[in-house]
């Protein structure tokens, strides 16, 4: 490596910046959750940064510029928070294999604590572990959700997103076998509520079992009194309704959304049809995946 092209470009990139907010920049708080996101069950931080033994305590541009000479050429020992800073926030292992490889650059200094700006740029949502019920047989619990609106040739003709369809999925966690339906408004959804219950009648009989309750959104199409009404008279005990912005909690019908929009893309480009008959192609994959057989179903 040519140790002075390296030192200069990566120093020198920056120093009108920095300069420029010497006097202006104050350093982070070196708080790692800074969101304030919360677990609405547990009350606990859904956000973790990371907190390496082995990073710099601070980082912030001020610090760089007043730690720093713009023409290093002078020394030959560089403080390593501020090479941290400079290559981008390297991660600790990164930064010293680059030291390593880089013959005659010498740094001071090791990185003991936690750099602010790494614990507020590099944060990461925490895994939804799913402590809810699991189903155990067929219509244990069904998955709900509605997408859209979809193009269909009737939005294509009128220049109007708006004349697409919608499709309500009700999707069995068990078996992952689906129902789906097109809507032409969200407040359809407690008809094809009872139309799934209708549909589902041979299955139920002939399996023994009744569907025990639904998972959904808090979406105001499946809260009203019209659609808690079907649920007590078909004697189902209600709806497990996932909190707001936790579209996790919801994952079985989120995925088979995304893996049937997939197909459908992928159809469409085979038979070399336009988007406008997306909502055919739709309908097609949900067909087709309830006759294939994988490792969830």
């Amino acid at each position: 490596f040519d140790l002075d092209r390296i030192i200069m470009a990566v120093f020198t990139a920056t120093s009108d910046a920095l300069v420029a907010s010497v006097d202006t920049a104050s350093p982070p708080s070196p708080a790692i959750n800074q969101t304030g996101d919360k677990d609405i069950g547990t009350s606990k931080d859904t956000l973790v940064g990371h907190a390496d033994s082995e990073t710099c305590s601070d980082c912030s541009p001020a610090a760089a510029a007043r730690q720093l000479p713009l023409d290093d050429s002078s020394s030959s020992t560089i403080d390593k928070r501020i090479l941290h800073a400079r290559l981008g926030h390297a991660s600790t292992r990164t930064l010293n294999a680059t030291i390593s490889a880089t013959d005659g650059l010498l740094t001071s200094r090791r990185l003991k604590q936690i750099c602010p700006a790494c614990a507020k740029g590099k944060a990461i949502k925490l895994t939804f572990n799913d402590a809810r019920h699991q189903a155990a047989q067929p219509f244990d619990t069904v998955s709900v959700d509605i997408i859209g609106p979809i193009n269909s040739l009737e939005s294509f003709r009128s220049n109007d997103p708006s004349m697409g369809y919608y499709f309500m999925l009700f999707l069995d966690q068990f078996s992952n076998y689906a129902w789906i339906y097109q809507l032409e408004t969200k407040s359809q959804a407690p008809d094809f509520l009872d139309k799934f219950l209708e549909d589902i009648q041979t299955y139920t009989v002939s399996l023994g079992s009744l569907v025990r309750q639904f998972r959904l959104d808090g979406a105001k199409e499946f809260d009203s009194a019209l659609w808690n009404g079907i649920l007590r008279i078909n004697g189902i005990g209600g709806s497990e309704i996932t909190p707001a912005r936790t579209p996790q909690l919801n994952a079985h019908a989120e995925r088979y959304f995304g893996t049937i929009a997939r197909d459908a893309r992928a159809l469409l480009a085979q038979a070399g049809l336009p988007d406008s008959y997306a909502d055919s192609a739709f309908l097609h994959s949900v067909y087709i995946r309830n006759r294939l057989v994988s490792d969830s179903s």
